[in-house]
């Protein structure tokens, strides 16, 4: 497991899409141990849980990580390819702290949300978890230990559904609809989007998508008197960038065209099956998917 602190390097997590590593023994990238567990020369299995947002990342960044042989790492400040392994690869050794000569693997468990994710990884000695995938930035608290990697940025993409014109909403717009304080389409949107009641739906809250959302509104996004979750209820919410969800979801998909949701921007594109017949607005006139006018202040 020695090189479970170079892999935090290779797939990391932070701000909209990464990884979080913790305080591991024998994973600082120092030289091995000469006793104990980790520099064994036996394949060891590292695993990832957390974000939905950043699974598929993860799983290629992993794959090609598994593919790759083991190698002595240039590591000379002075050299135009440091990080490179040297050609031919020197056969590697004990005291190379930088070359997978374990051959460890890593994978990925299936998505359970970014929070969840990192609280497994914070456990102690029953964790399921190496490291967590993380859609989030780090919390102001109870993360201490954490190490937040980021690897990219995305957009969070505020969706409405087959029967509701799409429009140009503004950040107050979005906040005052969670706020229930507008509570009708013809109320926001520039009036391009109708009338009709609008029908806010919350999300699992130990998704990164929805800490990342709160903190654009400024409230809890499902404290909302008047949103809603699976059935209409406040019981269980959908979890996070999965509309297809609210498609199968009888109450939910009655009133998809009064609804609005959010969720990754790049999850959105990269997955009919999961945006289903939602559509992306715009907000303060910018696209969420198009780089040239999206800026991170926006939602």
């Amino acid at each position: 497991m020695k090189f479970k602190k170079m892999i935090a390097a290779t797939l990391a997590a932070a701000a909209l899409g990464g990884t979080v590593m913790a305080g591991v023994a024998g994973a600082d990238g120092t030289n091995p141990p000469t006793s104990g567990t980790g520099w064994d020369d036996k394949v060891d299995r590292i695993v990832g849980g957390g974000s939905d947002t950043t699974y598929a990342w993860h799983q290629l960044a992993e794959r090609i990580y598994n593919q790759a042989g083991g190698c002595r790492v240039i590591t000379s400040s002075s050299s135009p390819v440091k990080g490179n392994c040297t050609t031919p690869p020197l056969v590697q050794d004990q005291t190379d702290a930088t070359g997978n000569w374990d051959h460890d693997v890593t994978v990925s468990a299936y998505p359970t949300g970014s929070s969840a994710g990192v609280a497994d990884l914070l456990s102690g000695s029953g964790r399921l978890y190496d490291y967590a995938r993380s859609s989030r930035g780090p919390k102001t608290s109870g993360e201490t230990g954490t190490e937040f990697w980021g690897v990219a940025k995305d957009a969070v993409g505020v969706v409405t559904f087959a029967g509701r014109p799409t429009g140009n909403l503004t950040d107050q717009d979005i906040k005052d609809i969670y706020n229930c304080t507008k509570t009708d389409w013809s109320q926001v949107g520039g009036g391009l989007m109708g009338s009709g009641p609008i029908v806010p739906i919350g999300m699992n809250p130990d998704s990164g998508t929805y800490a990342t959302f709160q903190s654009f509104i400024g409230v809890a996004p499902n404290n909302g008197a008047c949103v809603v979750g699976l059935n209409g209820t406040k019981v269980t919410y959908p979890f996070e960038n999965d509309a297809k969800q609210i498609s199968e979801n009888t109450w939910l998909n009655a009133n998809r065209s009064n609804a609005i949701w959010w969720m990754s921007a790049a999850s959105w594109k990269a997955y009919d099956f999961k945006r289903q017949d939602s559509a992306l607005n715009n907000v303060n006139g910018r696209s969420p998917i198009n780089p040239t006018t999206m800026i991170s202040a926006d939602v």
